[in-house]
């Protein structure tokens, strides 16, 4: 207490003048203090890959149920029915696929290559499991 001006690095404003340093900024009407927005896309790929296993084990228990059909109700080989319902799981699965990137994807993977080919490949599935079951 010997030396009362001795400047320890810590000193308190004046009454009346304005700070800035070490404030948040908040949004006009909101009692929150605003948060800077966060890089999400890899927790969005990480969603959309859980949600497509579940789907997949759903599309794996319809394909089965498609094949027993066939060689129940139309009377088809069981491997001509596996095949059928193979294409079909892999017409499930694509167009999935696609929705999924559609939803989930940036502005980066939106390009015309990768729609088209988002748009082919379901479509060909779909093509080869209505020829494929056809008889």
């Amino acid at each position: 207490m010997a030396n009362n001006n001795s400047d320890n690095g810590f000193t308190l404003p004046a009454p009346g003048a304005e700070t800035t340093t070490g404030q948040a900024t908040t949004p006009a009407g909101s009692q929150f203090p605003a948060m800077p927005e966060a890089e999400t896309i890899m927790r969005d790929f990480a969603i959309g890959a859980g949600i497509m296993v579940v789907l997949m084990v759903v599309f794996f228990f319809m394909k089965n149920a498609f094949a027993q059909s066939l060689v129940k109700n139309k009377r088809f080989s069981p491997n001509d029915a596996g095949a059928a319902s193979w294409w079909l799981f892999g017409f499930l699965t694509t167009t999935s696929a696609a929705v999924l990137v559609m939803i989930l994807g940036p502005a980066s993977v939106m390009v015309p290559q990768v729609l088209v080919g988002l748009g082919v490949l379901p479509l060909l599935t779909l093509i080869f499991t209505w020829r494929s079951s056809r008889g």
